[in-house]
């Protein structure tokens, strides 16, 4: 007495929701509201703190952490606040 077994699909996740910086599925909320508007995310929860989330690391691919941030640099710029020396 045999029974046909049930093949199962597929379930690889190959539906483009991936961070670009660590390959991490994401949904699509994520890349809506952290990535660029050409639906690109450059670094997602997984690779990424919120902070720097909510400071532009998921749309922007050369985000920098020092400067970004608005850390204090070199220059003294800080992307806030403008120039120190003022």
């Amino acid at each position: 007495m045999s029974a046909d077994r049930p093949t199962w699909a597929d379930m690889t996740l190959d539906d483009g929701h991936h961070c670009l910086s660590c390959g991490a599925h994401v949904h699509e909320r994520t890349i809506a509201g952290y990535g660029d508007n050409d639906g690109n995310l450059f670094a997602c929860p997984d690779c990424s703190t919120p902070r720097d989330l909510r400071q532009g690391a998921g749309r922007d691919p050369d985000y920098d952490l020092e400067e970004d941030r608005g850390q204090s640099t070199a220059s003294g710029y800080h992307p806030i606040f403008g120039d120190s020396d003022e």
